[in-house]
């Protein structure tokens, strides 16, 4: 069995396919058109390609030879100017067709807090504060507001026209 690592490592061999790799993928941006290419019955690739997932592997160039030769031709090319519904694009503010957002913020003041249970069911113990003590200045409708804990809710929707 070969070194199921041997892909990982770098010498003349890999950088000699990584430069076949890039020529390929050179000469294929500089066709104008680049062939359109067809599919092909399952049947009729199976005749011509081999095993390429074996034990020993059937290396890289001739997995570069059976693509260029086999593979490519018999597969649409989504770089052809025919074929321009299969380039992906970010879509515009043109096609923003609507937007709508949403937003909903709410208080918890004034409600119960804490779990219920056994505990929360007990009458108050014995009052600690001197009822001599200085009354304190109740507090401003803006602090309780603030102190207390708020509900926030935000939603957005875009929706985009779609060419068909």
């Amino acid at each position: 069995m070969s070194n199921p690592l041997r892909m990982h490592i770098h010498d003349d061999a890999t950088a000699a396919l990584r430069e076949r790799i890039f020529d390929y993928a050179r000469d294929r941006m500089q066709l104008d058109p680049p062939p359109l290419d067809k599919g092909m019955p399952f049947a009729e690739l199976r005749a011509l390609m081999p095993d390429t997932v074996t034990e020993k592997g059937i290396g890289g160039d001739k997995a570069m030879s059976l693509f260029g030769d086999i593979l490519a031709p018999a597969s649409m090319s989504t770089d052809h100017p025919a074929m321009v519904s299969f380039i992906p694009v970010a879509p515009t503010e043109a096609a923003i067709r609507s937007q709508q957002t949403n937003e909903s913020t709410g208080s918890n003041a004034g409600q119960p807090g804490g779990v219920p249970g056994a505990l929360s069911n007990q009458p108050p113990g014995a009052a600690s504060a001197p009822i001599t003590a200085a009354a304190t200045a109740p507090a401003t409708a803006g602090a309780t507001a603030a102190a207390a804990p708020a509900n926030v809710h935000k939603e957005a929707t875009v929706n985009y026209e779609l060419d068909k």
